[in-house]
Parts: structure tokens; C-alpha cells; sequence
């Protein structure tokens, strides 16, 4: 008697979407093009689920755009009282008054609040794609892809992506350099990790408590990289 043919009933996710094309489609190729569209899809329902919210304009949006005005005026023709106001929001501003201000000021000129807002999301969408990255690293791509849609699915994530402030261009930039201090193995690169890290820090002073954990994880990642265990 032969023995019988034991088949796996399941099916991958890719197999059952492309059972809705016709058979000729139905290639390896169709099928990594399909699993390539996951995090891009990701962060389009981010981007949704970020520019639904309320477009009531945030005190502190005015203010931080305001700032980067009066900041590029002095700059450019001076005067005692861009001067006093520059100093007074040195004074209780989270951040440099001549760092993310500016540009939010440039970014307002060119196309008003909502390209201000605009920068905030895609400051956001980075973060988020720095979190599939170190999740990829350490573990594999399904907990990358979930890892990424958590963020993409939290509130202070969407929240911060509306709000024209220091908030969501200063957690890029830390983001950005825990990604490279994870994933990299090589010593050239410390220098571009402490170059984003003070970025953030004078982008907002909050920043700067994140900066012993990047500096932790660069250390780490140089002992694995000799070989050596965790």
C-alpha cells in the first residue's frame, strides 16, 4: 500500500489576493511585487489616519512659526525688537528659537500652514520607517511590518504629525540615529550619529535625554560587530 500524499491546506496571505487575477498573473514576481507594497501601504493609512484629525490651528503652531519669522527677520535687516523678541523666546522656548522656527517660517512662506503640517507628517512617516528598519535587523520582516503598523496605529504618532511644532523633527532625528546605530557596522559612520543626535537636542532640549540610549546602542552594536556576545 503507498503511502498517501499528506497536503498543507494553508495558503500565504500573497496566494489568496492573487487568486483574484487571472492565472497567468499569478507569478513569483507578482508575488514579491505584492509583499513590497506592505510598508509603503502602512504608511499611506498613517498619512490617512494623521491628516483626518482636527485643523484647528495649536497655540504653540503660531508661535513657533511666528518665532521663525521674527528669527529671519533679524537676520536680515536686524532692529532692537526682533532682537528682544528673539531673547525672550530663548527664554521658555522648547527648542532653539533659530533651529526648527526657521524652517517652519520658510515652510509657511512657501505654502502656509499646511505645508508646515505637511513636514511634521513626513517627519513621522520617517520615524516610522526607521522603526520597520530595527525591527527587521533584530528580529524578521513580519515583526517589522508589525512593529510599523503599531506606530503607524498610535495616537501620539498621528497627533504629533498634525502639529506643526519641534516635536515630530526632533523624533526623526533620533530615530534616524538609532537606526544607523543599530543597524551598521561601521565606526565611520559614529560621526553622522552625533551630528543628528546634537541636531535633535537643539531642536528640542527634551531630545537630549534620548541621547545616552543611541550612545548605548552604538556601543553595542560595535561589540557585535567584533564578534563579541551581547
Amino acid at each position: 500500500m503507498s503511502e498517501s500524499t499528506v497536503i498543507d491546506p494553508r495558503l500565504e496571505w500573497r496566494e489568496i489576493f492573487l487568486s483574484f487575477v487571472p492565472p497567468a498573473k499569478r507569478t513569483s514576481g507578482a508575488k514579491d511585487r505584492l509583499a513590497a507594497w506592505r510598508l509603503p501601504l502602512i504608511l499611506v493609512l498613517q498619512a490617512a489616519l494623521t491628516w483626518r484629525l482636527t485643523d484647528i490651528v495649536n497655540d504653540d503652531e503660531a508661535l513657533y512659526i511666528h518665532g521663525g519669522h521674527v528669527a529671519i527677520a533679524h537676520l536680515l535687516h536686524g532692529g532692537v525688537a526682533n532682537a528682544a523678541l528673539l531673547r525672550l523666546y530663548g527664554s521658555y522656548f522648547s527648542g532653539a528659537p533659530n533651529a526648527y522656527p526657521v524652517v517652519a517660517a520658510g515652510l509657511d512662506s512657501a505654502g502656509g500652514l499646511i505645508l508646515v503640517r505637511s513636514f511634521s507628517l513626513c517627519c513621522m512617516l520617517t520615524a516610522t520607517v526607521c522603526v520597520y528598519k530595527i525591527a527587521r535587523h533584530l528580529f524578521n520582516e513580519n515583526v517589522a511590518l508589525l512593529a510599523s503598523l503599531v506606530s503607524a496605529l498610535t495616537g501620539s504618532v498621528q497627533f504629533i504629525g498634525k502639529l506643526a511644532t519641534y516635536d515630530a523633527p526632533c523624533l526623526a532625528l533620533i530615530a534616524l540615529a538609532t537606526t544607523l546605530a543599530i543597524t551598521t557596522r561601521s565606526r565611520v559612520i559614529a560621526p553622522v550619529i552625533g551630528a543628528l543626535l546634537a541636531v535633535a537636542a537643539i531642536t528640542k532640549y527634551a531630545g537630549l535625554a534620548l541621547v545616552p540610549f543611541v550612545l548605548l546602542m552604538t556601543f553595542l552594536t560595535a561589540l557585535t560587530a567584533e564578534g563579541r556576545p551581547w
